[in-house]
């Protein structure tokens, strides 16, 4: 389950709410990292939406194409100029009172217009990662990331740990299932002379396997827009955070068996 509920746990974030609207008090600066509705809960509440109208210095942030597809929402009446569009490593600075909170914006890798946050204020830096997959190349190639050719020091980490767990240990890479789906497009039209062919995600128990044909037309392959368990292990060694705090809790789990499967899990094939 969702375990974030909007607010960042350290000081000088006091008025920054993420990807959650339901509890919006005392909030000035708001943040939608996808459009997603996991992420989306209270974004259309008429009290939600009066807050923009009725108060100058509040506004709301997110991508250019998440922005694009909440003007498309009839139930989100947030006005339009109230809107920021945040574009790729380029910060804002949003301040209230004496507090003047660094937000930038990092690239994802879950879908279209998807993002991450990287916060910085007096109560040092945090990342929130909301939904997403990256390898270390990808990070590498970050310069909001490395200061002076030195990664920066992150307090905390807000990861998506939706794949946390062992079954979801290897995922192939999306150059990959790409690939494997072209080709099976490929084969079926020539074989069939057909192309609204089925392709859905793998069962768990198909988790190590490429691709699975379950009949004539109909394929599961194996494709992730989050991470796996081993990539999220290589996200954390790589960014050495003094904390993490995962996002997502299964049923039958607690924090900190999320914490010690992410942080310790090594590969059994290494």
């Amino acid at each position: 389950m969702n375990a974030f509920r909007g607010k960042l746990e350290e000081e000088g974030f006091q008025f920054c709410v993420i990807d959650h609207f339901e509890d919006f008090e005392g909030g000035k600066a708001f943040f939608l990292s996808h459009f997603h509705r996991d992420h989306m809960r209270g974004i259309s509440s008429p009290s939600f939406n009066q807050i923009f109208k009725d108060q100058s210095d509040v506004y709301f942030y997110c991508s250019e194409i998440t922005k694009t597809f909440m003007e498309r929402d009839p139930e989100i009446q947030i006005p339009s100029e109230k809107i920021y569009m945040l574009e790729n490593e380029d910060p804002v600075y949003i301040a209230k009172g004496d507090i003047c909170v660094k937000v930038t914006p990092l690239r994802a890798g879950h879908c279209p217009g998807s993002i991450m946050l990287l916060f910085e204020s007096y109560g040092g830096r945090v990342l929130y990662t909301g939904d997403f997959r990256l390898s270390t190349k990808d990070l590498e190639k970050s310069q909001t990331l490395f200061e002076n050719g030195q990664l920066i020091k992150l307090n905390n980490i807000y990861l998506d740990t939706t794949f946390a767990d062992a079954c979801y240990a290897t995922f192939p890479s999306r150059e990959t299932s790409f690939k494997i789906i072209k080709e099976i497009i490929i084969r079926s039209k020539k074989l069939y002379n057909v192309s609204y062919i089925a392709i859905l995600p793998p069962d768990v128990a198909e988790q190590n396997e490429f691709y699975v044909q379950v009949d004539v037309l109909y394929f599961r392959v194996a494709y992730s827009s989050h991470c796996s368990l081993d990539e999220l292990n290589d996200f954390v060694t790589f960014l050495k955070p003094m904390k993490i705090t995962p996002l997502v809790i299964a049923d039958d789990g607690t924090k900190e068996l999320v914490i010690e499967m992410v942080c310790n899990w090594k590969n059994p094939e290494e």
